[in-house]
């Protein structure tokens, strides 16, 4: 199979997998809108594997993303993607749209422009799932265990939310830097967990979905 030919199977099966995330996330509205919004937040964070395997150039591997830029946008402004709209808590002061998944799009796009670019696309891997997987659980865990909690920039945040956050993402990149042999893995590891749960608690907006990628893409840089 041709790189073209193998790069259009990837489009396709991220399309695919994209539905099966909307199908899985349906059930949850039912029990709770917030849940189904994360479950796909979770579920997309999936999209960097089929990325690796399939795509071999930047444009290939960012026409998603970029694309859900749009549409995100749109969602949101027009209200039609139901399991993707905020439904912010009664003590929650956000603003009228939150663009968060908007900002999700963003950083994928950037994060697989940069890390094809410099032909190592492996290094968007913590970044990325340390978005997906370290928010989306802390918001699912946070909300369901009650915690002591505080309002940050408008929003409320948890203790059980910010320990789901830090340790998810501490083993994120301690089992990345095991796999790859790098030197004082779990002291990075911890480091770059501590910096993710503090960006995600105190980045107002939902701009987390924007500073906790990125910043862990330029650390990242420097660490592996």
């Amino acid at each position: 199979m041709s790189n073209i030919e193998l790069n259009i199977k990837g489009e396709i099966i991220c399309i695919l997998f994209i539905l099966f995330s909307f199908i899985l996330a349906f059930p949850f509205y039912k029990i709770n809108p917030e849940y189904s919004r994360k479950v796909i937040h979770i579920m997309l964070g999936n999209f960097y594997f089929i990325a690796l395997f399939y795509f071999s150039d930047w444009y290939f591997a960012c026409l998603g993303p970029f694309a859900f830029i749009f549409v995100n946008y749109f969602s949101i402004k027009y209200r039609f993607i139901k399991l993707m709209l905020r439904h912010p808590k009664k003590n929650d002061k956000n603003i009228k749209y939150d663009y968060g998944t908007v900002y999700y799009a963003i950083s994928l796009t950037i994060i697989t422009i940069y890390s094809w670019k410099i032909k190592k696309p492996e290094i968007g891997v913590c970044p990325f799932l340390s978005m997906a997987f370290g928010d989306g659980f802390a918001c699912i865990l946070g909300s369901s265990i009650k915690s002591p909690s505080v309002v940050i920039f408008g929003s409320t945040k948890s203790l059980i939310g910010s320990l789901t956050m830090f340790l998810v993402c501490f083993l994120i990149n301690l089992i990345f830097f095991y796999y790859y042999n790098i030197d004082y893995g779990i002291i990075k590891a911890f480091f770059l967990g501590i910096i993710s749960t503090f960006l995600e608690a105190f980045s107002p907006y939902s701009t987390d979905n924007l500073t906790v990628p990125l910043v862990n893409l330029i650390l990242m840089s420097f660490l592996f």
